[in-house]
């Protein structure tokens, strides 16, 4: 969820800046479609090698993170995958949103709809770093008005702890986006 301009964000995990002898990073994807539900999960580890911030290093830092999502569509579509592209492609809903009810255009349509629910998890924390480790539950809802537009609506909840628990806390958040390409 953002708002004004980028500098402004509120950031819930920082390492800040970080200095070592390289970094390598290990991450695995998995997703599955089932006619109109899709479930997806990511995780990602990063190893900075004898990383440190102002100190010489102890050894490596490891910082990981990931997330498992479960989407549906309420009205029968489908999340179509490009094995060639390895990427979603675009919903098309089974009749574009419509108002208009006449003999020269389509009966009046729905859209597509789409629930979702999301669970996140990043820990910045590893030797004498403090960045923070977040738990984030979303729920989501998506209406997909034709192939190139979409609303969305989530709730977020967002937990923050860290070692030093200085800057412990839930975080409460409503976002909308209004999505239009072509």
């Amino acid at each position: 969820v953002r708002s004004g301009l980028s500098s402004t964000w509120p950031v819930f995990a920082n390492t800040g800046n970080l200095q070592g002898d390289g970094q390598d990073q290990f991450n695995v994807e998995l997703a599955g479609v089932w006619g109109p539900l899709n479930i997806q999960a990511e995780y990602l580890l990063s190893v900075l090698n004898n990383g440190f911030r102002t100190s010489p290093s102890n050894g490596d830092l490891y910082f990981h993170g990931g997330y498992i999502e479960a989407l549906y569509f309420l009205t029968g579509e489908h999340r179509a995958y490009s094995l060639r592209n390895a990427v979603f492609e675009r919903v098309t809903p089974r009749r574009n949103f419509r108002w208009i009810n006449d003999e020269e255009c389509e009966k009046d349509g729905w859209g597509a709809w789409q629930v979702g629910v999301r669970y996140n998890y990043l820990d910045l924390n590893s030797g004498d770093v403090d960045g923070g480790q977040l738990n984030d539950i979303t729920l989501g809802l998506t209406w997909f008005l034709n192939p190139n537009l979409k609303l969305q609506w989530n709730y977020s909840v967002t937990q923050r702890k860290s070692p030093t628990r200085l800057s412990d806390g839930t975080s409460q958040s409503i976002g909308m986006r209004l999505a239009h390409d072509f």
